[in-house]
């Protein structure tokens, strides 16, 4: 099945691979929380510094698996 969607001036958008929330025994809710949490905390951070932080402070330990972080936000509509 394929959709698309438009980000609305202001959005971003987080893509991450599941290394990034899954855990040694298999368990991502602890960090997926943790995630949710830190996105919602970041909101209108630049993108480079969204990233910065998710890393830090969603991985608690040194990644067990590869992974990887994408940001993209639309800007919002500049008066001319």
């Amino acid at each position: 099945m394929e959709s698309t969607s438009a980000l609305e001036p202001g959005e971003t958008i987080f893509f991450y691979t599941d290394g990034l929330v899954e855990d040694r025994e298999g368990g991502a809710d602890a960090r997926l929380d943790r995630l949710v949490e830190v996105l919602g905390a970041a909101r209108g951070s630049d993108l480079g510094r969204l990233c910065d932080t998710v890393l830090e402070l969603v991985l608690d330990e040194v990644a067990e698996d590869d992974l990887a972080v994408l940001a993209a936000s639309r800007p919002l509509a500049v008066d001319r």
